[in-house]
Order: C-alpha cells, then structure tokens, then sequence
C-alpha cells in the first residue's frame, strides 16, 4: 500500500459588487483555466462552482457565496505550500480580472 498525502484551504474573497461577480463568471466561462502555475488542466466541470484537476492530483474550485458577496476559492494539493501557491495565484487571477 502506498501512503498518500494532501493538503487542504481555503481563501475568501470579497466583491465590491455584483458587476465583479459578473465579470469574474463571464471571464471563467469564456476562458476556462488550461494550465495553473504551468500545471496543465486534465479535465474541469461546472457543478458547484469551477472546479479545475490538474495532471499532478490537486485541483482549484472557485465558487461565489449564494449568501454573501464572497468569491470562495478551495484548494487540495500533494503539500501545504502548493496549496497556498495555488490559491495566490488564483487570488492574484481574481483581483487582475475585476480590477
């Protein structure tokens, strides 16, 4: 049996207003993410949110509050520090698109 490791966060967002929501799901749906931090996207769904697996077993799930003006981003990874590099980049990708 091989051992298996990951690591789990979570970071909130907030939006200043609707038209960020807007801009933020017209953005992901048009131009859904291929690669983060130079990892390629195997594959991504739109159940709850948009969630992107990458090749190495992590994945990124960014969903908005249905409660509040939040943009949430949830994030697993093989380590503690891939996952806050990937929630930092997917904060710094939320703040370039509404800014």
């Amino acid at each position: 049996m091989t051992n298996f490791y990951s690591a789990y966060d979570r970071l909130d967002l907030p939006l200043a207003s609707s038209a960020q929501r807007q801009k933020l799901e017209t953005t992901l749906a048009e131009h859904p993410f291929t690669e983060i931090l130079d990892m390629p996207v195997s594959h991504w769904h739109t159940v709850d949110g948009y969630k992107f697996h990458l090749v190495n077993g992590s994945w990124l799930l960014i969903r908005f509050s249905g409660t509040e003006p939040l943009l949430r981003l949830y994030c697993q990874g093989r380590t503690p520090e891939e996952v806050q590099r990937i929630l930092e980049w997917a904060s710094q990708w939320a703040v370039s698109v509404v800014s």
